[in-house]
């Protein structure tokens, strides 16, 4: 059955929900991008946006008061940004367990960090090692969704 309302016009009714979050009626679409690099945080919004997240990049130093936000994933780079990771994960994990293993993270870290996260599985659901590229990383966050 289709639905024929304005948001999700000519989609099967599996997908109204999702037309719904994509118009910001609701947060379970939205994913927070965490980058120092501002060109970084668009490569990675760009990507978000091919698998129809809401994406919202930020600043690594305003990432705890946009945390308050229902969010369904939330994308860390790494990379530059080792005095902000702690508290960020320390939030993450409290948030996690609080609502029983969301929001999804997925860390995207140099090949040298790798294991410097593999202990943060509170917090952490998994972590991508550079180089970025749009369907590696495309395919990752699908991972992590469906996982």
């Amino acid at each position: 059955m289709m639905n024929s309302g304005p948001t999700g016009e000519g989609l099967p009714r599996d997908f109204q929900s999702d037309a719904s979050e994509r118009d910001g009626r609701s947060g379970t679409n939205r994913a927070i991008i965490v980058a120092a690099s501002p060109i970084d945080r668009i490569v990675i919004a760009r990507t978000i946006e091919r698998i129809y997240l809401k994406p919202m990049p930020i600043p690594p130093e305003s990432v705890l008061e946009t945390l308050r936000r229902k969010t369904r994933i939330v994308i860390i780079d790494a990379l530059k940004q080792e005095e902000v990771i702690e508290p960020l994960l320390a939030e993450l994990a409290r948030q996690r367990q609080a609502a029983k293993g969301s929001p999804r993270v997925l860390m995207i870290v140099e090949p040298d960090q790798h294991h410097l996260f593999k202990t943060r599985t509170d917090a952490v659901d998994a972590t991508f090692v550079r180089p970025i590229t749009p369907d590696r990383l495309q395919r990752a966050i699908e991972r992590v969704l469906n996982s």
